[in-house]
């Protein structure tokens, strides 16, 4: 079924593993193409939003921020337009934020957190990373305190994730979102990720 979009929240990681190869090519620069690409391909009318994450969640215009993070804030996303502006200084963003620290590490929760606590609610999120969440006992609480909600969670592992791809397909299955891996210069989703979440991708999904 086609979705009717209004509000799309990007939730991009750029944490220190995302310098790694990933057919010859950085995975940082692999993503933020594809999040360029999709900023400039939004209909007039819709909304829009730029979450980047490693441990810490920040905006766009900002750059992470380790105490905020081991307080537990997350910081209160805003919604823009998608006129040309807009996008224009969004897509600039994406390409010249730098990689977090590596001590930062990756955590999903405080982006989810943060998208979710938008006003109004995205109509979804693209959630993109290539690690697994640090703290996946917190996840898994954080998403069992949530109960049912109504925003899909679109999920990418940005090359082959071994194992830790079922939490991330777990995360999109549990909001109605879609699964997905980029490998091989092409996405994979739903039935066609699974062969990519083997025990033998481990090593190579691991990212850092």
């Amino acid at each position: 079924m086609r979705r009717r979009l209004r509000r799309v929240a990007y939730a991009i990681d750029l944490s220190f593993s995302m310098a790694s190869s990933l057919n010859d090519r950085s995975r940082s620069e692999l993503l933020r193409e594809e999040v360029v690409r999709s900023l400039k391909a939004l209909p007039d009318g819709m909304e829009f939003s730029l979450l980047y994450f490693a441990g810490p969640c920040w905006l766009q215009g900002d750059r992470p921020d380790g105490a905020a993070y081991r307080a537990g804030k997350v910081p209160k996303a805003r919604w823009r337009f998608a006129e040309p502006t807009a996008v224009a200084i969004a897509a600039e963003d994406v390409v010249t934020q730098p990689l977090a620290d590596r001590e930062m590490g990756t955590d999903w929760v405080p982006v989810i957190a943060a998208a979710l606590a938008m006003d109004p609610l995205p109509d979804a999120i693209f959630f993109a990373t290539d690690d697994p969440c640090q703290n996946s006992k917190a996840l898994l609480g954080y998403f069992e305190s949530l109960g049912p909600h109504r925003v899909p969670i679109d999920a990418v592992a940005i090359g082959a994730p071994g194992s830790w791809g079922r939490s991330l397909a777990a995360v999109a299955g549990a909001s109605g979102g879609r699964f997905g891996v980029f490998e091989n210069g092409r996405a994979y989703l739903g039935r066609d990720a699974i062969p990519f979440m083997g025990r033998q991708f481990d090593k190579a999904g691991a990212g850092s």
